[in-house]
Order: C-alpha cells, then sequence, then structure tokens
C-alpha cells in the first residue's frame, strides 16, 4: 500500500491504482505499417481521446515518459463479407469495441440493404446495361449504324421505296433491339414492384433473371 501525506500525490497514486491493468504492447512497432491507425483511450473516461494517430516514437520503440492517464490503442476494422454494392451499404457509423488486454481497439463493419430509392436506381442502371449489351451484340451502338437506321426510317417516312435489304435490316432492328428493349423494361417494372411490396428485402439482380440477350437466343 502506498502511503503519503501529500494530497495531490495521494489523489495521483489512487487514480493510478483505478486505472485497469493493460497489456504490454510488443516493441519495437512497426511505425510504417501502423500509420495513421492509433487510438489514444482515456481510461479514466472509458473515451477516446484521439485517433487515426501514428506511434510517436520513430523506431518503434515504447513510449517516453507516458501518462498512466491513456493507452495506446491499435486500430482493427473488420469489413462484412463480399456484398453486392448496388444492393446494399455500410452502415455507418461502425460500432467499435476496446480490448485493452490486446491493445486493440476493434470496428466492426455489416452491410445493410438500401434505401428503396437506391435499389430502384439499381435496377434502373441493371436494365440499361442489359440494353446497352444487346444493342452492342446487334452492333447499334456503332454510330456508322445509328445514321443508317435513322436516314432509312427518314426514308421511308417520305414514302421512297427501300430496297429488300433495307426493309430486311430495318425489320431485323425491330425485332431483335425494340422487342428486347420493352422486354427488358417490362421486367424492370416487375422488379420494382417487387421492391415497393417486400420493404428491407433484397432483390435478385443476377444475369438469369433478364431477358435472354438477342446472341443467346
Amino acid at each position: 500500500m502506498i502511503r503519503t501525506t501529500n494530497p495531490i500525490l495521494a489523489a495521483a497514486c489512487a487514480a493510478a491504482l483505478a486505472l485497469p491493468a493493460l497489456a504490454e504492447i510488443t516493441y519495437p512497432v512497426d511505425v510504417q505499417a501502423t500509420k495513421g491507425r492509433w487510438t489514444i483511450w482515456d481510461l479514466q473516461t472509458s473515451s477516446v481521446h484521439a485517433e487515426h494517430r501514428t506511434w510517436p516514437v520513430a523506431n518503434g520503440g515504447p513510449l517516453v515518459a507516458p501518462d498512466p492517464r491513456y493507452a495506446w490503442l491499435l486500430e482493427v476494422r473488420l469489413d462484412p463479407p463480399d456484398y453486392d454494392s448496388r444492393l446494399r451499404k455500410i452502415a455507418y457509423p461502425c460500432p467499435k469495441a476496446v480490448d485493452l488486454v490486446a491493445a486493440t481497439i476493434t470496428e466492426t463493419c455489416s452491410a445493410v440493404v438500401r434505401d428503396p430509392e437506391e435499389l430502384h436506381t439499381a435496377v434502373l442502371n441493371a436494365a440499361q446495361e442489359r440494353i446497352d449489351t444487346a444493342l452492342t451484340q446487334l452492333g447499334l451502338l456503332d454510330p456508322a449504324d445509328q445514321m443508317r437506321a435513322i436516314g432509312l426510317m427518314q426514308k421511308a417516312r417520305r414514302g421512297a421505296v427501300l430496297t429488300a435489304e433495307q426493309e430486311a435490316w430495318l425489320d431485323d432492328l425491330a425485332a431483335n433491339s425494340i422487342e428486347y428493349i420493352d422486354e427488358v423494361r417490362a421486367r424492370q417494372k416487375q422488379i420494382d414492384a417487387w421492391i415497393d411490396a417486400n420493404p428491407g428485402k433484397v432483390p435478385v439482380l443476377n444475369g438469369g433473371l433478364w431477358p435472354r440477350l438477342p446472341a443467346e437466343r
């Protein structure tokens, strides 16, 4: 037991004895690998005093005259398993757990379902990707083919007679692109309706859910 008649020293000793025991950090600390990954934890208030700090001793050695009120804890971040970022997002702030024995503060993040508006946007983007893929397969993202299609339709609108080859080409365009776009948009509406009817659930956006691409037919 520590005995002293100095009230200031007595208070300091009492405070020090009241602090929890800490694990010893293994030295030398890898300063570069842990750069910006240290939290200074206030043992008296059980709260963060500072975070994202770098170990202050350049050679990774022990702290010089450390304040017993504070503990240096290595920041550890545990990300959730792989998830579809179109449909889920990280729920911030991530909860943190302090382990004074291991000298770590661990942040555990989890992925939650996105808001309905975000899910609808993901469905819209997925539908457009399918349409773009189909148009690419048909060569309709080629500026030359686009100009040809516009020119032939304008020509036919003016009453000009198209050749058999030109008519066949436009017929193929209508059958393979316009019909496919309509199919994709119809499926998009079905998924949007499912999202509205099932709040908090994750829709399926994989390729097999959509109409088969022209090249697969």
